[in-house]
């Protein structure tokens, strides 16, 4: 009589519990806790098992050149461990770490209208502006006519500093963040008689609103090395900035955090009107898409349903992915090491 044989290979596995992951939405006041943490640092911050792999912040992006074709360049992923002070009114009593990501990326913006080409420049103080070659090469200030408000159809100068260079992509969005969290006074002023923001002349104040880190600097950060962006925010370590939180959604429907990385506060904003048209200006555009966001005092989010049929998502389930669409609409970008005006920075 021939018996069965059972062949078992199954092991009896663990008690499965219910793993708590809290999500937030809303304006909340942080300070940064780390940068780009090693894995035993994080785990450490966030009290968990430190994973079988380092962080990956350094990698590659593809971007198009001034022909349209896409070429590959260096990013950076500068990810700010930030904790919520629950003394501050806005957070709601709420003690939570948030991760906020950056990306700088190893290329410059630029945009062409009506065939002038223009290049997005930054000064010594973390201002912006557009320029065409002409004034790059020959450092112009460029001029332009007003388009709203009490000035309407009056020519006035770019308010930004002699001394600019390309701008990183990437780079003006990270200097407002660490101007906000330091609080470094601008450096313009508001000038009644001209019903306009002026820039200050003053050069003892000037010093004092300087925002900006050399190319050495940034070239190390492409190569991994963040010590002085780690020594930067511990010049003011007791400094909170506001950043409003909210959710984005992947396209399986998972839901991850996000932060509304385009216009960081000073703790002492209270106005809220910018960021709401900020947000506004967004959605017309359609930036962020697959995010959402809400102007009001922090709070939890209560993760519901997913219509599957509505969600709309362009970027990787990846949550530390680049955010969809992080320049203008209307901008291209080109590698730092390629000039499409034909000259030498």
């Amino acid at each position: 009589m021939n018996k069965a044989i059972s062949l078992m290979a199954i092991a009896k596995g663990v008690e499965s519990k219910e793993i708590e992951r809290k999500l937030f939405m809303g304006l909340g006041a942080v300070g940064v806790v780390a940068v780009n943490p090693s894995k035993e640092e994080f785990a450490s911050i966030f009290g968990t098992t430190p994973s079988s792999e380092d962080p990956k912040y350094v990698g590659e992006t593809v971007i198009k050149n001034a022909q349209g074709d896409e070429v590959k360049t260096n990013q950076v992923r500068l990810s700010f461990i930030t904790q919520t002070d629950p003394k501050i009114g806005c957070n709601s009593g709420i003690d939570t770490k948030l991760i906020v990501n950056y990306f700088l990326t190893n290329g410059y913006s630029y945009s062409t209208k009506n065939g002038v080409t223009k290049v997005k420049v930054i000064d010594d103080y973390g201002q912006t502006a557009w320029v065409t070659s002409e004034e790059l090469k020959a450092g112009i200030i460029p001029e332009y006519e007003i388009k709203k408000g009490p000035n309407t159809g009056q020519k006035m100068k770019a308010q930004i500093f002699p001394g600019y260079r390309p701008c990183y992509i990437g780079e003006e969005e990270l200097m407002k963040f660490i101007g906000a969290l330091l609080s470094i006074p601008s450096p313009k002023e508001w000038n009644e008689d001209a019903h306009t923001y002026q820039l200050k002349t003053n050069p003892a104040e000037l010093k004092n609103s300087e925002l900006r880190f050399d190319k050495k600097t940034i070239e190390a950060f492409f190569a991994g090395n963040v010590k002085e962006l780690r020594d930067t925010v511990k010049f003011q370590p007791n400094n909170r900035l506001k950043l409003l939180f909210g959710v984005r959604t992947a396209k399986d429907g998972s839901v991850y955090q996000a932060a509304y990385t385009a216009l960081p506060m000073k703790l002492a904003t209270t106005t809220m009107k910018p960021l709401e048209d900020a947000l506004k200006e967004d959605k017309n555009v359609g930036r962020h898409p697959s995010e959402s966001y809400e102007v009001c005092n922090l709070k939890e989010y209560k993760i519901g349903a997913t219509d599957y049929s509505k969600v709309e998502n362009k970027v990787e389930d990846d949550p530390f992915a680049a955010p969809a669409q992080q320049a203008a609409p209307a901008a291209e970008a080109l590698p730092m090491d390629t000039d499409p005006f034909g000259g030498a920075f």
